[in-house]
């Protein structure tokens, strides 16, 4: 054949990215309240946010500091039945009639959580000037360090349908309700930096009683989070997010209430201010419409990623102007806060973790789980139709066809196709690779020896349409997860999409009439798993090892989850993983572990010999 040119094709980051959507602001005030109003009952959904909180936060104070000119009261708050978080509260030494500003701030990802000096000096002076602050330790960090409260065990939250952001925007939330329990605290504000600056953003969206937040170094464009490819954590993906709101979407549910963003100019570890002030300017309109321009404040500052001093002192006067509390405002003398050696709260030892939620999450959900149910799995995974795909030759080799998989609307699918010399069979196999097409020509070329016609693909993530960025690490399957989360299309559900496609074309295209799956390796082989389970139409499954129970390896022994890639969104109400291939009824299948490569290939050549045997010889 000659070779034919190839149809453009986007890489997987380019396809999210058009995936996005960029909702318009309504130019009415009506249109603007209805349109917010919507966003926001998204958002908390999304966040695991119920507003009003069912559940009330209790606090057990264990000890106050006293310091020359204001006290450190340590506390443990409860945040979810069993959970405590450790929290300082600093108030003012000197008495003041009426109630006093109450703010919450929330450090990063930084050690040592609550009392890192840059945010730990940041509420000194805010209790010095007549505010209490509360400065609680964020899971997974300070005296919540270790690996059963890091915040990646959220992931697992997905085979339950729930949110990433569970607990970690509930905490926040549950702080809120601490300030707003306190008989000295009137109106409330929310500062938080990084990682925390993002929950700022997002509970302040949601929370009303937020009435000023400071987001210092939080705020980024989605486009350019996508195009640099930086890492970022579960909690950074709201469930579903990008269907139905951008981060000016989000920043205009502040208004009409106070809200400043700060960035730094070099700062390249969420966005330089050139980008965060473009976010600023396209949700300014809504708050021009309430009448409230005045109310959003945007600052890029010299430097990165840092709570220096000058936004320290800047927050300061935000605070002062937006909490109706002038003696917040003024510069810093000079000094820091580091002495914090006498302030650690105490843990109790039966305390539960983040990995303590999400497991009890599980195991609800499997104790109400019963037989495994196509119908619901097919939901869960999206019934995708796979009708409008069409293959398309590229160019002949010496023994293989380079062709592709043509899509209207989503990512060609590149695939390498070996053929019998006498493809009257209509024997086809579907085959992926963690490793991509290419670590299938092997197995290609000793099936088309018995009469089978081998479809090698690349799908979504995988080879060809991998993202590689940056070379020198290997997340980019888990970032490029997260963002499939916040669009609501979790890599499973893509992945059998992309499967029905080749089925389609494989069937319509090259006549096939029985199709099979194999799926080589921890990802591709519970994907194949997953489509045998769901796809009727498939007539065989190889999955060679395959994490097919890898959530009875998360619940036995988790010291670190699996991928996001790896939780189909709602699985568990659907079947337990181990249980998947119950619903291959009498359809053949070989499951493979722990094998060298050679015995790989001939396990799967002598399968599919047994296989073409019992179809051909009709036995």
């Amino acid at each position: 054949g000659t070779e034919e040119e190839h149809p453009p094709n986007f890489q997987f980051s380019e396809y999210l990215q058009a995936m996005i959507v960029h909702p318009v602001l309504p130019s009415d005030i009506d249109g603007l309240d209805e349109h917010l109003s919507a966003v926001r009952s998204s958002l908390a959904a999304s966040l695991g946010l119920e507003l009003p909180a069912s559940f009330q936060p209790g606090d057990y104070l264990v000890d106050i500091v006293v310091r020359d000119d204001y006290l450190v009261e340590k506390r443990l708050i409860e945040v979810e039945p069993g959970m405590h978080v450790s929290s300082l509260v600093l108030t003012p030494s000197t008495s003041e009639e009426g109630p006093r500003p109450g703010i919450l701030l929330h450090h990063g990802h930084d050690q040592p959580g609550k009392t890192r000096e840059a945010i730990f000096t940041l509420g000194v002076n805010l209790a010095r000037r007549g505010a209490v602050v509360l400065l609680p330790d964020w899971i997974g960090f300070g005296e919540l360090s270790g690996n059963d409260y890091k915040h990646i065990n959220t992931q697992g939250n997905l085979l339950t349908g729930d949110s990433m952001n569970f607990p970690i925007t509930t905490n926040a939330q549950r702080m809120i309700d601490y300030l707003d329990s306190r008989d000295d605290t009137g109106s409330i504000g929310m500062a938080g930096h990084s990682g925390g600056a993002e929950t700022t953003f997002y509970l302040s969206a949601v929370d009303e009683r937020i009435e000023a937040a400071a987001i210092i170094d939080g705020i980024d464009q989605w486009d350019h989070r996508l195009e640099v490819g930086l890492f970022r954590d579960p909690e950074h993906f709201p469930l579903g997010l990008l269907q139905f709101a951008d981060y000016p979407n989000v920043l205009a549910c502040v208004a009409p209430r106070w809200v400043y963003v700060l960035s730094g100019d070099s700062d390249y570890i969420t966005a330089p201010s050139h980008v965060v002030e473009t976010v600023v300017e396209t949700a300014m309109p809504a708050f021009a419409l309430y009448g409230k321009a005045e109310r959003l404040w945007f600052q890029g500052f010299p430097g990165g990623h840092q709570i220096s001093r000058a936004k320290r002192e800047a927050i300061y006067g935000f605070f002062a102007e937006a909490l109706d509390h002038p003696s917040l405002s003024g510069p810093e003398d000079g000094t820091t806060e580091t002495e914090v050696s006498d302030l650690s709260v105490g843990i109790p030892e039966d305390n539960a973790t983040t990995l303590d939620l999400v497991l009890a999450m599980l195991y609800e959900a499997l104790e109400k789980l019963g037989p495994p149910d196509r119908d619901t799995l097919e939901l869960v995974l999206g019934s995708p139709a796979g009708l409008d795909a069409q293959l398309l030759s590229q160019y002949r080799d010496r023994d293989s066809l380079q062709a592709i998989v043509s899509r209207p609307d989503l990512p060609n699918i590149p695939v390498t196709i070996v053929e019998p010399e006498n493809a009257a069979s209509g024997l086809g196999v579907i085959c992926l690779d963690d490793r991509g097409r290419y670590a299938c020509h092997g197995v290609g070329l000793r099936l088309a020896s018995i009469g089978y016609t081998t479809i090698s693909a690349d799908i979504r993530s995988f080879g060809e349409l991998a993202d590689n960025w940056p070379p020198e690490e290997g997340w980019q399957r888990l970032r490029l997860a997260n963002f499939a989360v916040a669009l609501g299309q979790p890599l499973p559900n893509m992945w059998m999409q992309d499967i029905a496609d080749i089925t389609a074309a494989g069937i319509t295209d090259l006549g096939l009439t029985s199709m099979s799956i194999v799926g080589r390796g921890a990802r591709t082989g519970f994907i194949a798993l997953l489509a045998e389970a769901v796809f009727q139409y498939l007539d065989a499954c190889v999955s060679v090892n395959g994490d097919h129970d890898f959530l009875l390896d998360y619940l036995s022994t988790p010291e670190f989850p699996m991928p996001a890639d790896l939780y189909p969104l709602g699985l568990l109400s659907a079947a337990r993983p181990e249980e998947l291939l119950s619903l291959a009824e009498d359809r053949p299948y070989l499951v493979l572990r722990n094998a060298s490569e050679e015995e790989i290939q001939e396990e799967i050549f002598q399968f599919y010999r047994f296989l073409s045997d019992h179809i051909l010889g009709g036995d």
